[in-house]
């Protein structure tokens, strides 16, 4: 019991203060006397500053309540961006640098990172990593998502946290998503990878540590985690990849070859994204239902795709196990990769931009709407579904295909069965 409470210890904010304070990120706290009727005056002052012996930023910052329920008492605290340049211009390098690399470690788990990363890997390298990472990484951050919505967790409370970033603070902590996202990919990538290609181990693997490690701790230095947040993401995401890996060349031709396939997997999905998740405990309103309808549809648009692509001819399987050596590409190939790249990008944006305007206009006329409305609840889990969903669909079939008709096709992509 005593190592259990030490546990649920780590949730304590001041661990998150403590190893930001050890970047030389602080958040003083200070009350201030309020004038009588004066609302702005009801907050508590505060502080920042960084520990590189300047004078104290005095405070100017913007002050938001939360929308949480319980986390009403707490506030979010953002440096003005002239506070945030007359500091930055005191920065060592070693400052700079370490705010450079924690930010872009912290979008290895955004979904900008999402629609770059797997569809590059998908057109230039390897589209059976691409599925067996996706499916992995599917599981966990739904139940990720899902966890967050259920248990309610609210982020380490600032002060005595500096919150650096803000972007997700309509969502709860617990576990971290980012972290689970940090072990899912890059560990999964590591055992596709080393299957399936003649290279070290011990290189991959420790490229997969770094990755894992540099977004977790970017997510305390950003001031949006607690330790027990993040270490329960990275549990949590190593028991789905232990349970899922077994299966994953079984559930890969399940995908491609089974006749009800893609109903089959998009009936789950739509499950998913609507009766089968959970409410909150006090019946708080959810905070990250949306993106957990994205993932489950990009996840059943990727097996549509899949499955169209071994239906009708186009993925030839050669009955071959899969074993080659990474090789240093051309400047030809390099050009063709980026070409291949920029076309697909471009196709998926426009995807993008039309499927969400008419999906937000059919689900705004179908629930009897005076005007289109994408934040409507059931507006935008529908127009979000069917929107992941064609990209999914696109990313695996639509693209690979102009590609080939372009003649910018990578040749072993339709021989790349598992």
């Amino acid at each position: 019991m005593a190592k259990l409470k030490k546990f649920f210890h780590l949730s304590d904010p001041e661990y998150t203060a403590k190893f930001q304070r050890l970047c030389g990120v602080y958040l003083n706290y200070q009350s201030d006397q309020p004038s009588e009727g004066s609302l702005e005056n009801e907050n508590n002052s505060c502080t920042v500053r960084k520990r590189i012996g300047l004078q104290d930023c005095r405070k100017n910052n913007i002050i938001e309540n939360q929308n949480h329920q319980n986390e009403s008492h707490d506030t979010v605290f953002r440096t003005p961006k002239s506070e945030a340049d007359r500091i930055w211009k005191h920065l060592s390098m070693f400052q700079k640098s370490l705010f450079y690399i924690l930010t872009c470690a912290s979008s290895l788990g955004n979904e900008a990172f999402y629609l770059l990363f797997y569809p590059y890997v998908a057109w230039n390298m390897d589209s059976v990593v691409v599925r067996h990472t996706n499916v992995v990484w599917t599981l966990c951050m739904y139940a990720g998502q899902a966890a967050k919505d259920y248990l309610i967790w609210p982020r380490p409370t600032s002060p005595p946290v500096v919150r650096l970033e803000t972007d997700f603070l309509q969502e709860y902590a617990m576990p971290s998503t980012h972290a689970m996202s940090a072990t899912a990919i890059p560990f999964m990538l590591a055992y596709s990878i080393i299957h399936r290609y003649d290279i070290s181990p011990v290189f991959v693997i420790s490229i997969a540590i770094c990755w894992c490690l540099l977004v977790c701790l970017s997510r305390l230095y950003l001031g949006v985690h607690s330790v027990l947040d993040l270490l329960c993401g990275v549990i949590a995401s190593l028991i789905i990849i232990l349970l899922t890996v077994p299966y994953m060349k079984e559930y890969d031709m399940f995908q491609q070859s089974h006749p009800i396939a893609p109903l089959v997997v998009f009936g789950i999905s739509l499950a998913l994204s609507t009766v089968c998740y959970p409410n909150a405990k006090d019946g708080s309103p959810y905070t990250a239902k949306a993106d957990a309808v994205q993932i489950v549809a990009v996840s059943a648009g990727v097996t549509l795709g899949t499955w169209i692509n071994y239906q009708f001819g186009f993925t030839v399987d050669k009955g071959q196990v899969f074993q080659a050596q990474i090789v240093i590409p051309t400047i030809t190939m390099m050009a063709e990769s980026l070409l291949r790249f920029v076309i697909g990008i471009v196709i998926l944006g426009a995807l993008y931009s039309v499927m969400k305007k008419s999906s937000v206009h059919f689900f705004s006329y179908v629930f009897n709407l005076e005007k289109p409305n994408k934040k409507h609840p059931s507006v935008e889990i529908g127009y979000k579904f069917v929107t992941y969903y064609v990209l999914g669909f696109a990313i695996i079939f639509l693209i690979p295909y102009i590609h080939f008709l372009l003649g910018l096709g990578r040749t072993a992509y339709f021989n790349e069965v598992q």
